[in-house]
């Protein structure tokens, strides 16, 4: 349960679980609010740009911590006082039941059938392969090729389960339809794409670990890792939402928050429902 560390822009807002301190560096941009418990001191030094202090209904303990703003950093409300919000709960996902590792070539390959499929390597150019919903081992696209997730058209979500996934340079995973996906460890996208026009259409669950955007990867979708943490560096972009145990945005990161799936309910005094901000411990 740690405080954000913000080198980059999130454009929405942050509600932060514990009392630990928080500094906003340089140029770091939080465009709406910064919420958090108890009533820390507000340090400002240089010419941050900030609206001010708005005090909710909840304890003024803890106290003992610091919120800072640095140089040219922007952040429009530091709300105190809110009460925390639980974290989803992410439970391990279903082991693969099948036997086969297959490693494809060409486009023209042969994976054979999903359901006796375990782990699977698509190597440099393969292009897009289309993976029914299931639970797998360990999948791998390489340079030029991907993996297509979700149906076109459908109402409700398709459902995966993976113990790992590995996307290398120029990869991506493009979803067409919702899809829900739950990991045993941690992804590292290193300059890939993963996601959808729709961001709704994808929930990915870490079960351990966080999601890391390396390069100029991109990522549309909303984040659960309550265990782990997020991290944008580079000029990576992670459109959608997070709820996560840390963040981490560095350099020319950007994290714009969206709406939610669904709908919920307001606590935070600024009239916008909390699913729009990134929470996390």
């Amino acid at each position: 349960m740690q405080a954000p560390s913000i080198n980059g822009t999130v454009d929405g807002s942050i509600q932060q679980m514990t009392g630990q301190n928080v500094t906003l560096n340089g140029g770091s941009v939080v465009s709406r609010d910064l919420l958090v418990p108890g009533a820390p001191e507000v340090r400002l030094n240089g010419h941050p740009r900030f609206a001010g202090i708005i005090d909710g209904m909840g304890e003024a303990i803890p106290s003992n911590y610091r919120v800072t703003l640095n140089g040219n950093s922007s952040l429009r409300n530091l709300v105190r006082r809110t009460g925390p919000v639980s974290l989803p709960s992410v439970g391990a996902p279903l082991a693969s039941v099948g036997t086969r590792n297959v490693s494809l070539n060409s486009a023209n390959g042969s994976i054979g059938s999903f359901g006796t499929l375990r782990n699977l390597t698509l190597n440099s150019n393969v292009g897009l392969i289309t993976v029914p919903a299931g639970a797998y081992g360990n999948f791998v696209a390489n340079n030029g090729s991907g993996f297509i997730l979700g149906v076109a058209g459908a109402t409700q979500p398709s459902i995966y389960h993976f113990q790992q996934l590995t996307l290398n340079s120029r990869s991506r995973i493009r979803i067409v339809g919702p899809v829900i996906v739950t990991m045993a460890a941690s992804l590292t996208i290193n300059g890939s794409e993963v996601g959808a026009e729709d961001p709704a259409w994808l929930i990915i669950n870490f079960y351990a670990g966080g999601l890391t955007l390396n390069g100029a990867s991109s990522f549309s979708g909303y984040v659960n890792a309550p265990s782990g943490t997020v991290t944008i560096n580079g000029s990576g972009l992670l459109v959608g939402g997070v709820a996560s145990d840390r963040l981490v945005v560095n350099g020319g990161g950007l994290l714009r928050l969206l709406a939610p799936p669904a709908p919920s309910i307001d606590t935070d005094l600024d009239g916008m429902p909390n699913s729009w901000e990134v929470a996390h411990g």
